[in-house]
């Protein structure tokens, strides 16, 4: 909800980029609360959202050749910033987890596997 929420108000008003600004604090809050309970479940649906925030902006701005911006550029910053804070602070359990989906932003197992790479 919280991601559909902030395309659409980021849609409306393309070249405004608080709805992202917000998305990347409001799911930072949630991280942080959750770090009182490393093993609660949705831990990392949080992580998924920083990865679709990151994803939803390259694929309409910079895969689509847009030159150079500040301000995306800053929410970017801001985003791929809050996604590593998170993955700091990920168990053993989470990283195994998080290696073996392939729909994450970092290389899963399964690619390494495949390219016969260590």
């Amino acid at each position: 909800q919280l991601y559909r929420r902030t395309v659409t108000k980021w849609r409306s008003k393309r070249r405004d980029w608080e709805p992202w600004n917000q998305y990347t604090v409001e799911l930072l809050a949630k991280w942080q609360s959750s770090n009182s309970n490393p093993h609660q479940k949705n831990r990392l649906d949080i992580v998924a959202g920083f990865e679709e925030g990151i994803l939803a902006i390259e694929k309409e701005t910079v895969a689509k050749g847009e030159g150079k911006n500040v301000q995306r550029d800053k929410t970017l910053s801001q985003l791929y910033g809050a996604y590593g804070k998170t993955l700091l602070d990920l168990t053993a359990d989470e990283c195994h987890a998080l290696a073996l989906d392939p729909h994450t932003l970092l290389i899963g197992i399964e690619t390494v596997s495949k390219n016969g790479e260590p």
